[in-house]
């Protein structure tokens, strides 16, 4: 990919943020076939990349009290949607029970946050891997596959079986049984909701998840 890099003031919910980033003006055909969609910018650069991502940006203006992010999903509506929120900078503590535990990311590079356990309703699944991984150069990545799992566990009409893993590259694809169609009927309604202080932005599930693992259409790994 050939291109420039730009600076322009980006309002977030009325926060003024000068940012950094990429403008490209060409691509190499091997960028063809690469699904897109995610949240770009959001995890560090590569090692030895003299530029500031968007949350170390946000920190250093004041716009967030401190570089972390939070994520949780509530429980199916009525109507089977499934909806949540990612807030940066903060968590809502009232959405999560006992006592919050603080982990170090043990690689900055790639903002890998080491998993024991991951809690689901009244059940824990111990990790058989040993990270969740938050990384922009394979877009959004969500690792131990247990984690990937239970974030689809949580939407409505869709369900994964183990062992149905299979490691591409640097990210786990998951089978899911389900056809497209049914995949976008049952995320179509489900959102998450992206918190800036008191503004959120709710992005469709569907453009979260991606459906174009290179083995078969059948295999989908969620980008975060």
């Amino acid at each position: 990919m050939c291109g420039r890099l730009c600076s322009d003031i980006v309002r977030v919910g009325g926060i003024p943020v000068r940012l950094t980033f990429g403008e490209a003006s060409s691509r190499s055909v091997g960028l063809g076939g690469v699904a897109a969609s995610g949240i770009l910018g959001l995890a560090p650069f590569a090692k030895g990349v003299d530029r500031k991502s968007f949350l170390e940006t946000a920190v250093e203006k004041g716009t967030l009290s401190t570089s972390a992010f939070s994520m949780f999903l509530n429980d199916p509506a009525p109507d089977g949607s499934v909806s949540g929120e990612l807030h940066f900078g903060w968590l809502d503590e009232t959405k999560f029970e006992s006592n919050l535990t603080y982990s170090a990311v043990s690689d900055p590079s790639a903002w890998k946050v080491p998993v024991k356990i991951i809690p689901r309703t009244n059940t824990s699944l111990p990790s058989l891997r040993g990270e969740a991984v938050f990384d922009p150069t394979q877009e959004w990545i969500a690792d131990p596959e247990q984690f990937a799992q239970e974030f689809f566990f949580a939407l409505d009409g869709v369900h994964i079986t183990l062992p149905s893993s299979i490691k591409s590259r640097s990210y786990w694809c998951l089978l899911c049984p389900q056809r497209e169609a049914v995949m976008d009927y049952a995320l179509g309604n489900s959102t998450i909701g992206i918190k800036f202080r008191d503004t959120t932005l709710h992005i469709p599930l569907t453009e979260l998840i991606g459906r174009n693992c290179p083995f078969s259409r059948y295999y989908c790994e969620p980008r975060f």
